[in-house]
């Protein structure tokens, strides 16, 4: 994280998402975490909206 926000400084959210196991697999379902692990903790508690 440190490594992003140096290179790309206030362009990089503040907010973490926890990874998980199924955050990881979702892709290789071809699903978002949302639809793969509707519950679990990939998700994030907040709403994440563009900037602006």
């Amino acid at each position: 994280m440190a490594s992003l926000s140096e290179h790309f400084g206030d362009a990089v959210f503040k907010t973490l998402i926890p990874e998980t196991v199924k955050l990881r697999e979702a892709p290789s379902h071809s699903q978002s975490i949302f639809d793969y692990d509707p519950t679990g903790k990939g998700r994030s508690p907040i709403k994440i909206s563009p900037r602006g």
